[in-house]
């Protein structure tokens, strides 16, 4: 065993508890250590809070024998603690979050069926949790279910949270999508590839991981897809060639020591890969099942988990293992492992074991540096705080917050403070072989000179609705503009361009520093279209043919509601762009009696309909005839019929005569807009009047 480590052993509840899962709580110093009883008759889940060498057990609701702890997280802030569990093993088995502060069982929130993962809003504290059977997110704020979010995928899995742009990443793991959430609305979807799992924030270079299969013939690689944004800007090969049901590269870790770098656990090739931006860095063997593992602040090194009878955990420093060593027991599988900032030690659980493995120490060159937060402005006695990377410190003013990091760059925060304003609010500290000091300076509201801050939205129709969320404040407008005033400070913004739009940029910061501030933003339409596709089949060459169709009450035509027209030569289709739901159609070729039905776009299947043109048969109408009228005015009382009929309120004006033409027009007017029967028979829109 490299490097000089010591290895602490605690109890955990009781003799068949099992621990799973662990969390730090940086806002008391705790560890929270989550078990199950599975190798007792009637397991029951558990949760021990240590510190130092002194452990408390947590009362949890009784009845909750049938539950496994599926996630546990911290909110930073508060010390709350959210401890996600799901009954029985089922596809249908719903799942419910205990709230724990201290040692006290302070709420419980039921939520989705079969839940998997839990994140933590530090923006606002919110906790989503991925409900993969019911396919939608669960957002809990404080003890309280505040929002249910659908249509994310039909089974979402991982999260994460991007500390830019406030925005929160969710992985489909039955589909090739990752949804991205803004507070309660699905605001988009990036398309990454097959079964997206997990997904991880690398703050260094503001990249998103996720990785997928990276084919579905049955043997093939993993890879990281690297998001930017909404945009696809790369992607990385992981692990080797197995079986796809073995590729299961597991929770990444974000590596703020090796110039912020990304460690993929590769569980089906016994191997770490470490990502770079958009490049593959160094392949590191492992183990033989590398499970889980933690950066640890202390040593600069990234702790691996071996979830195999070995119970090994392999250190890494950069691209080097410094270190292996055993945890928990012979024939044990260790668990997820987890950092604890006060007594800078690793946190492993080994499964079967009631007890956890605290490995600490120092190893290879190591140092850590202090980077000092100090206020100005705020009265005596306030409580203020920070986070960086990830850990909070809150104080009172007049004392700094003090966080020991290593070489790297970090993201930073400050809590904002009511009545005053931040400068900075939020930015990035590098450390470099030396302390670093911040000044942080906080001004009364009420007191400060004020400069405007003005949002300009481009994209969006004249006369729609949009807002834009300011420091708590929230105006809306049909113009172009919202205009806000405020004293210099750093103040988190959401825009909302209403429905059908995405706005870019949704969320950010908008700093103030003695000027006005503009920012720009861009409103795109973000309805999905789908084709719907005709095509012809009987006509001779040089023949005209015309489809119309007309969208019921589920489907819209985004060139011209509620019908649309389109014209081609034989053999050639015509193609529309609908939203999904159900459409009538109507088509006609001169000669060919007209052909109608009705279609639903959205199914997995194209949307193509083949349009069989067959001659007329001899009967008392002739065959250049339609309705006994001319084929276009035939074809058009179709229309106007299949209108009436949908409800569509078409009106008909009446026919009328063209000394100099010599030809009848019939004339619809529908939704502001006039069609008529052109030269060729076939209707055309009417210009003028």
């Amino acid at each position: 065993m490299g490097g000089n480590f010591t290895v602490y052993t605690f109890p955990i509840g009781n003799a068949t508890d099992s621990p799973v899962l662990e969390v730090y709580d940086p806002y008391d110093g705790d560890m929270y250590v989550a078990s199950t009883g599975e190798y007792a008759d009637s397991p029951a889940p558990n949760l021990t809070v240590l510190n130092g060498t002194s452990g408390w057990h947590v009362p949890l609701t009784a009845g909750l024998a049938p539950y496994t702890p599926q996630a546990l997280v911290c909110d930073n802030a508060t010390g709350l603690v959210y401890l996600l569990m799901e009954r029985g093993a089922g596809d249908h088995d719903e799942g419910v979050v205990l709230i724990v502060n201290g040692t006290n069982l302070v709420g419980e929130v039921s939520v989705g069926d079969r839940p998997v993962d839990e994140l933590v809003d530090p923006w606002d504290g919110s906790v989503y949790v991925t409900n993969s059977v019911s396919s939608n997110v669960s957002v809990i704020h404080g003890t309280s279910l505040s929002a249910t979010i659908p249509s994310v995928g039909p089974y979402p899995w991982g999260e994460a949270f991007d500390d830019r742009t406030g925005l929160v990443y969710v992985a489909d793991n039955h589909g090739d999508n990752i949804t991205v959430l803004n507070g309660s609305k699905t605001v988009g979807s990036i398309t990454v590839g097959d079964s997206p799992y997990s997904v991880v924030y690398d703050p260094t270079n503001g990249f998103v991981y996720t990785e997928v299969e990276a084919n579905s013939t049955g043997n093939g690689s993993a890879e990281e897809v690297v998001i930017d944004g909404s945009q696809v800007v790369g992607s990385v090969p992981v692990g080797g060639f197995f079986p796809l049901s073995y590729l299961d590269p597991d929770q990444p870790i974000y590596d703020p020591a090796n110039h912020g770098s990304i460690d993929v656990l590769n569980d089906g090739s016994a191997n770490v890969s470490i990502i770079s931006g958009t490049n593959l860095s160094a392949t590191v063997s492992v183990g033989s099942d590398p499970e889980s593992g933690v950066f640890d602040a202390a040593t600069g090194e990234v702790f691996v988990v071996d979830n195999h009878s070995s119970a090994s955990v392999s250190v890494i420093e950069g691209s080097t293992i410094v270190a292996t060593m055993p945890a928990g027991y012979e024939g044990a599988h260790a668990g997820v492992a987890a950092y604890d900032a006060a007594d800078r030690c690793v946190y492993v659980g080994a499964t079967g074991s009631p007890s956890v493995s605290a490995i600490c120490g120092t190893a290879g060159n190591a140092r850590q540096f202090p980077v000092d937060f100090r206020e100005h402005g705020l009265p005596n006695g306030t409580t203020w705080g920070g986070t960086v990377d990830g850990t909070t410190i809150i104080g009172s003013s007049g004392s700094p917050l003090i966080f020991p990091l290593l070489n790297g760059t970090y993201p930073f925060l400050i809590s904002p403070v009511a009545g005053y304003t931040v400068s900075p609010g939020s930015g990035s500290v590098t450390v470099n072989g030396s302390a670093v000091n911040v000044t942080v300076t906080f001004t009364n509201q009420s007191t400060a000179e004020t400069f405007p801050v003005d949002f300009e939205e481009s994209g969006l129709p004249n006369g729609t609705a949009w807002s834009v969320a300011l420091n708590g404040t929230t105006r809306n407008s049909t113009n172009a503009s919202i205009s806000f005033s405020e004293p210099n400070g750093s103040y988190a913004f959401q825009v909302d361009c209403g429905s059908g739009y995405s706005a870019n940029p949704s969320s950010g910061y908008a700093n103030v520093t003695g000027v006005a501030v503009l920012v720009n933003v861009t409103c795109a339409n973000s309805t999905v279209l789908l084709p719907l596709t005709f095509r012809e089949s009987g006509l001779d060459a040089g023949s005209t043919w015309t489809v119309v169709i007309t969208a019921d009450s589920t489907g819209m035509i985004i060139e011209l509601l509620p019908l649309v027209s389109r014209s081609a030569m034989a053999g050639s289709d015509l193609e529309f762009h609908v939203t999904e739901g159900g459409y009538t159609y109507l088509s006609s070729s001169v000669g060919f009696p007209s052909v109608s039905g009705a279609i639903r776009v959205g199914d997995e299947a194209p949307a193509v309909v083949t349009i069989q043109f067959a001659p007329a048969t001899p009967g008392p109408n002739p065959s250049n005839t339609v309705l006994g009228l001319p084929p276009w005015a035939g074809f058009l009382g179709i229309a106007i019929a299949a209108i009436a009929a949908l409800g569509l309120g078409a009106t008909v004006h009446s026919f009328r005569t063209s000394e100099r033409r010599r030809s009848r027009s019939v004339v619809v007017r529908m939704n502001e807009m006039e069609w008529r029967a052109g030269e060729d028979g076939n209707p055309e829109p009417r210009v003028g009047r």
